[in-house]
């Protein structure tokens, strides 16, 4: 699946002398976060919330846009452990997701679809002083995006994207240690959010 959509894009990638440039700006809000974890048996949940940036760059024909989609968060959030007991604010993270799209108009709306190729969860700043230090820490990983956009608005489009990741991959940055799970009786992590966002669409 994965390389039937990058042998796609690169297809579309090849008619730019027909195509003109699409250029989107966006700013987000994940209303609904969440990550997943299984260590030892023992299911590991937690939710978060942040604000994001991004855009997408690429090109536009006949209402048909491809390219390429990158995010972050500006600021550092915390994840909040739900189960198996309940933990707030121990740990600040970043993160960062960089992709590729493709996304039709239809009257009124636009659906998209996003292969984020490279994804990374990092620690920021570790404020459990009883463990070790985490700080510059990062899980990394892919996942993909799935979105509905209001383009009935003058200049603006408002859009709400249901986004999923897998960062199998933990790499200590004290000790340069990678370790790629499953690995240790603990599996990847997986992230979804649900995230409400507002862009600026440009097609020139």
């Amino acid at each position: 699946m994965k390389n039937l959509f990058i042998i796609s894009l690169l297809i579309l990638l090849t008619q730019t002398s027909y195509a003109g440039v699409h250029l989107e700006p966006y700013v987000g809000y994940a209303v609904s976060a969440g990550t997943e974890q299984t260590n030892n048996g023992t299911k590991i949940e937690s939710t978060m919330n942040y604000f994001e940036l991004g855009g997408r760059a690429g090109w536009e024909m006949m209402g048909l846009s491809f390219g390429f989609d990158g995010n972050f968060t500006p600021t550092s959030y915390d994840i909040d452990i739900e189960k198996p007991t309940k933990a707030s604010g121990t740990v600040d993270y970043k993160s960062h997701n960089l992709g590729a799209f493709i996304s039709f108009e239809l009257p009124l709306l636009r659906v998209w679809g996003t292969y984020y190729f490279a994804s990374q969860l990092s620690y920021d700043k570790d404020r459990d002083t009883s463990v070790s230090d985490s700080t510059g820490d990062s899980l990394n990983g892919s996942g993909y995006g799935v979105g509905v956009g209001f383009t009935a608005l003058p200049m603006l489009a408002i859009n709400l994207e249901y986004r999923a990741n897998s960062y199998d991959e933990y790499k200590d940055k004290s000790s340069g240690v990678t370790t790629k799970y499953p690995a240790g009786g603990a599996s990847s992590v997986d992230a979804h959010s649900i995230l409400l966002s507002v862009s600026v669409p440009f097609h020139f």
